[in-house]
């Protein structure tokens, strides 16, 4: 027969258990009464969730429903019966077990151990911070590292279960990084723009190393770089010293420790730049001279070199001296005024400042006024010559001696006077007279050669020409030159009176060199005019005789310009020479034993006037106004016309810059 009956399930109730020792589950035993009919023997089946599960089961903490079916060899299924596992956590979890503690590179706790499934293991490290890691769930094994470094000190672990149990403390000693980091400081070096740089070394990273923990004196501070290397730039604040260090326990190392205090380093920061200036240079200069300058730094400096001055007009020649004191030599090229001047950032201090501009130096060039002084001088000079040393013509109608020849010589001068008589229409008369004082000499000759023809006994009329030779030479500056004159003349005597007229008029051209500073030499010419007219009278009183005359000149010397050989023109420019002369000479006989002995001599007045145009107008003549001049003389008449003769003069009375006085010896042949 069939079998339709199924099996009976019984003995199932509900089970409440803890978790097993050391673990977070509880492991079960699962038990169920299965009975039939057939009498055979049938095995529960216990399911979760339709899951097939063996006995003993490990449950987790919870309630779990558990199912039990069975069927028989027939296969009729027994009602299904259910029970509820409830597990409940109440042990705490073991305590975990360190396997290995290490320190890495850095100081960081590196640690693996053990602990149970699934806990929650929460590390403490030295320095307070915690860190939690989960046990592995099947073998509970965990590993830690440390997020920073750290110090020695205690490390502590506890497990947590999922039931909130903590295990009793686990503790173990950490050997860490206790040394306090150091940091050194390189160098301050300076830079072209003021700025100091110096090289900043920490012996291990910072947490917080920045530009505040920076002492700074007398400057400003920025800050680069990472790590252990920093690069620190300091901007002075003024001249002076600068400092740069760092104070112990400014700041800390990954693993907290402050740092030791670093050394000191200082640089003394200059930035003023050094002034300059030159001096002691000439008030004026003439030619192409030489001149020294002093060029006066207020520091030391290096780089100076002769080709650092500017100089206008001029030339550096040569340049000696060091540190703050230099002389420099110049050479001017006399084509315009000098001027010198030291530009910036030439010369460096020790600091590396250049150096700020110099003043400027302006040195007047007067080459061109002091050659047209030179000029007009001597044109003064030649022009006074000229009028002194005019031939007497009324001699030629008078009918008085003329033939004549005087030599004179003194110390450091001389001079000669020669004529022909006066009864020839041909005449000649030369004139010489030479100086020599020091280095300056001065020589002038003097020539004229004349026809006339006498048109009655009271009148003649004829024409002269007239040559000169002038030479000054001062031992730097001298000035020569020849001229000719040419012209008529007259002599008139009165009929009714003791009384003779003379007069001429003369023009001509004068060719000359200079050298006005013993360096080159340039020529020039000028036209030259005189106008002359003498009144004199002639007075017997027994052995004495008067010769009453007056005498009024006027003569021009006009300069043409030329170009000199600096390149300089040098402009026109003229003199004019107007003197009168109001006087008297006289002439007596002495008595002596034998020969004839005449003293003579003369007294005058002379008022003189010298005008110029272009720059002579501006040199101020030897003299000026109105003077007097004196003469005494004595000749001794030996035999066969031959005399000689002592005199004596002083010309300059009531004149306030002139003077002029001599003494001469001299011989006389008359033929």
């Amino acid at each position: 027969p069939l079998d339709t009956e199924p099996p009976v399930i019984s003995d199932v109730a509900d089970i409440a258990v803890d978790t097993d020792a050391g673990v977070n589950t509880a492991s079960v035993t699962l038990a169920a009464e299965v009975t039939d009919n057939s009498g055979e023997t049938i095995f529960p089946i216990f399911s979760i969730e339709g899951t097939v599960i063996t006995s003993p089961y490990d449950f987790a903490v919870g309630a779990t429903t558990v199912f039990v079916d069975a069927q028989d060899s027939a296969g009729n299924d027994a009602v299904q019966q259910t029970f509820v596992v409830t597990v409940t956590d109440t042990t705490p979890p073991d305590a975990p077990i360190i396997l290995t503690l290490v320190a890495t590179p850095d100081s960081r706790v590196d640690l693996v151990g053990t602990a149970e499934p699934g806990s929650t293991i929460t590390i403490t490290f030295p320095d307070g911070g915690t860190q939690s890691v989960t046990a592995d769930a099947d073998t509970g094994a965990f590993t830690v590292t440390s997020d920073t470094p750290q110090q020695s000190g205690r490390v502590t672990l506890v497990a947590t279960d999922a039931a909130g149990n903590n295990s009793t403390l686990a503790n173990v000693d950490f050997v860490g990084d206790d040394t306090p980091p150091t940091i050194s400081i390189g160098t301050l070096s300076g830079s072209a723009n003021g700025t100091y740089t110096a090289a900043i070394t920490l012996s291990e990273n910072s947490t917080d190393f920045g530009v505040a923990d920076l002492t700074i004196g007398n400057a400003t501070a920025t800050l680069t770089g990472s790590g252990t290397t920093y690069i620190a730039t300091l901007t002075p604040d003024a001249d002076g010293t600068i400092t740069l260090y760092v104070a112990a326990g400014t700041f800390t190392d990954f693993a907290g420790n402050s740092n030791e205090a670093s050394n000191t380093v200082s640089a003394v920061f200059d930035g003023t730049a050094p002034t300059v200036s030159i001096s002691g240079a000439p008030e004026s200069l003439a030619g192409n001279s030489s001149f020294s300058v002093t060029v006066t730094f207020s520091e030391p400096v290096t780089g100076f070199v002769a080709a650092d001055i500017n100089a206008t007009n001029a030339a550096v020649t040569g340049l000696s001296g060091s540190g703050a004191s230099y002389v420099a030599t110049l050479r001017a090229t006399g084509t315009g005024d000098v001027q010198i001047m030291i530009p910036a950032n030439v010369a460096a201090d020790a600091a590396g400042n250049g150096n700020l501009a110099s003043n400027a130096l302006d040195i007047a060039d007067v080459t061109v006024q002091r050659t047209q002084a030179l000029i007009a001088s001597y044109m003064q000079t030649r022009a006074n010559q000229l009028v002194r040393n005019q031939p007497s013509l009324i001699p030629f109608l008078s009918g008085a001696g003329r033939n004549t020849f005087n030599f004179a010589a003194t110390r450091g001068s001389g001079n000669f006077d020669f004529a022909t008589g006066g009864d020839y229409p041909v005449w000649i008369q030369a004139n010489g007279s030479w100086t020599t004082d020091g280095n300056s000499r001065s020589k002038y000759v003097f020539g004229a050669l004349g026809s006339h023809r006498t048109l009655n006994e009271n009148l003649l009329v004829g024409a002269m020409l007239q040559f000169d030779h002038l030479s000054e030479d001062t031992g730097v500056a001298s000035v020569s030159g020849t001229g000719w004159m040419v012209g008529p003349y007259f002599v008139v005597r009165s009929a009714s009176q003791p009384l003779y007229f003379e007069g001429r008029l003369l023009y001509g051209e004068t060719s000359n060199n200079i050298s006005p500073f013993g360096t080159y030499e340039d020529s020039f010419d000028s036209t030259r005019m005189l106008a002359q007219l003498r009144v004199a009278g002639e007075l017997s009183f027994g052995a004495t005789t008067l010769n009453p005359f007056l005498d009024a000149s006027y003569t021009t010397d006009d300069q043409n310009d030329y170009v000199d050989s600096l390149g300089n023109t040098i402009p026109e420019q003229g003199i004019a020479l107007g003197q009168i002369e109001i006087g008297t000479d006289f002439s007596t006989m002495l008595p002596v034993s034998s020969g004839e002995l005449e003293l003579w001599g003369g007294v005058s007045a002379i008022w003189s006037h010298t005008s110029g145009s272009g720059f002579a107008s501006t040199v101020t003549p030897d003299y000026e106004g109105g003077r007097a001049r004196i003469e005494l003389g004595v000749n001794r008449t030996m035999s066969a016309g031959q005399s000689f003769s002592a005199a004596t003069y002083y010309d300059g009375i009531g004149a306030n810059d002139f003077e002029s006085y001599g003494l001469s010896l001299g011989y006389e042949m008359q033929f």
